[in-house]
């Protein structure tokens, strides 16, 4: 059975999931495979492998560099980090605008700023959380939140509050669950252990790259699968 989550959590690469985001109608689901077509006025449409129209049409509405995750405000727009360090906010017609004041990150490999969430709040207190591979000489993964300001004639990230550091090598193959504050929920299994310990919500999972729940409520979590058989299934239920 499903726990109930009012709280962050945040796997190994430091995904997050929050509750809340933007409302929109969710079409029929459909086959996985589709192959993309022309509509008769020249429009691009979806089709299923049988040749059937998807209840949706694929609109572009922005050129991207190496982009890493996206974010749902409330009225729509979506925040997505890319992997040069840059955070832009974009909006359903196709404006781009880049938010100023994103922290310095570590861009190496598989670095980069990473996953970014809209507070359940966002509404009324403008809030967002992302995490980050901080730069040398610290270096480590940092999970942030900020305000994000729209008052001036540019978007900006302000009041910017470090919530939690990755202490040493001590996290992997676990996710965490912490406070909108970064402290440690009272109902964690060891809790009263404290530390990073006291953090841990489960353990003993593969690089764990995604989390999101379910339409049944269950959370799931995406994982690297080991390069050799036998292979750990890819989507872990929490």
């Amino acid at each position: 059975m499903p726990r109930t989550v009012p709280a962050i959590l945040a796997c190994t690469a430091l995904a997050l999931i929050v509750t809340g985001g933007c409302t929109i109608t969710a079409a029929p689901a459909g086959p996985a495979a589709t192959t993309p077509t022309a509509a008769s006025d020249g429009r691009t449409t979806d089709q299923d492998t049988a040749g059937q129209s998807r209840p949706f049409e694929p609109v572009t509405l922005a050129t991207l560099n190496t982009p890493w995750a996206l974010a749902f405000l409330p009225d729509c727009r979506v925040l997505v980090t890319e992997k040069a360090g840059r955070l832009l906010l974009i909006t359903t017609g196709g404006s781009v605008q880049s938010v100023d004041g994103v922290p310095p990150v570590s861009t190496g490999t598989q670095n980069g700023p990473l996953d970014i969430a809209a507070s359940p709040g966002h509404t009324t207190d403008r809030l967002i959380y992302f995490t980050y591979s901080a730069p040398d000489p610290d270096g480590g993964l940092r999970l942030a939140r900020a305000r994000l300001d729209e008052s001036g004639a540019t978007a900006r990230l302000a009041e910017i509050d470090i919530i939690w550091r990755q202490e040493g090598d001590r996290s992997p193959g676990k996710v965490l669950r912490l406070n909108f504050d970064g402290s440690t929920p009272a109902d964690n299994p060891d809790a009263a252990a404290g530390g990073i310990r006291g953090q841990i919500w489960t353990r003993g999972h593969r690089t764990g790259y995604g989390l999101a729940h379910a339409p049944d409520g269950a959370l799931r979590q995406s994982e690297i699968r080991p390069p050799h058989p036998p292979c750990a299934p890819p989507v872990t239920t929490l």
